[in-house]
C-alpha cells in the first residue's frame, strides 16, 4: 500500500492499491482495506475519472463508521466528483451526511467541500490584472450557496485607476458565479439542517508569473 501512494502518479500505482485492499480484505482488516481503496478514489479524482472515483469512494463510506475521518473524506471527495459530474443531487446526500457527523464549530472556519475556480475576466486577463473579491451570503439546508453579495472588492495597484471599475465589476460578477457553485456541508440543529447566513469567502484573482 505503502508503494502505491507513494507512485500515485504512476501506472503501477492502481494495481499496487487494489492488491493491498484484497490482502487487507483477506484479512479481515476492513479499516486498512478501505484507506487502500480511499487512495484508489483520490487517484481517479485526481486523473478526473470521476465515474471510477465514485466506484472507489463509494465502498469506502460503506465500510467504515459515520464519523471515521476517512469516511469523511471519501464524502467530500464524492461532493467534488458529483458536482464535477453534473449530479449535485446525489452531491448532496454526502454534504448532508458530513454536516451531521461533523460538529458545528461557527462560520469563521466554514469552508467549502466544493469550490470551483472562477472564470479569470477577459479585460483583467489582458491587463494582466489580479484583485479578489469579499463575498457574503446564506447557506442554505441542503449546503447551496443562496444570495450572494459583495462586501469588498479590490484591483491591485498597478492596475490604472481609469481602469479599475470595469475590472473590478468583472471580478465581482466572476466571484459571483463561481460562488453560486459552492457546496457546503449544512449546519445541523437537534438533527436537522438548517439554513446559515453571513457566511463569508475571499475569491482571489492571481495572475501566475
Amino acid at each position: 500500500m505503502t508503494g502505491g501512494i507513494r507512485a500515485w502518479w504512476d501506472r503501477r500505482a492502481i494495481p499496487l492499491l487494489n492488491e493491498a485492499a484484497e490482502t487487507f480484505a483477506r484479512l479481515g482488516n476492513t479499516e486498512r482495506q478501505a484507506y487502500a481503496v480511499f487512495w484508489i478514489g483520490k487517484i481517479h479524482i485526481g486523473r478526473a475519472k470521476y465515474d471510477k472515483a465514485v466506484e472507489s469512494m463509494t465502498p469506502v463510506v460503506d465500510m467504515l463508521p459515520a464519523a471515521d475521518s476517512i469516511a469523511l473524506m471519501a464524502r467530500a471527495n464524492l461532493v467534488e466528483a458529483y458536482e464535477k459530474l453534473g449530479k449535485s443531487d446525489k452531491a448532496t446526500e454526502h454534504c448532508l451526511a458530513i454536516g451531521q457527523t461533523t460538529p458545528w464549530t461557527g462560520t469563521a472556519n466554514y469552508q467549502p467541500l466544493f469550490k470551483r475556480p472562477p472564470s479569470y475576466p477577459r479585460n483583467a486577463l489582458v491587463r494582466n490584472a489580479n484583485g479578489y473579491v469579499l463575498l457574503e451570503f446564506t447557506v442554505d439546508e441542503m449546503g447551496f450557496v443562496r444570495d450572494p453579495k459583495v462586501v469588498e472588492a479590490r484591483t491591485a495597484k498597478d492596475v490604472k485607476p481609469s481602469e479599475q471599475p470595469d475590472i473590478v465589476w468583472a471580478f465581482e460578477q466572476a466571484a459571483i458565479e463561481a460562488a453560486e457553485k459552492f457546496r457546503y456541508a449544512p449546519k445541523f440543529v437537534d438533527g436537522e439542517p438548517v439554513a446559515v447566513e453571513g457566511v463569508r469567502n475571499r475569491i482571489v484573482f492571481q495572475m501566475q508569473r
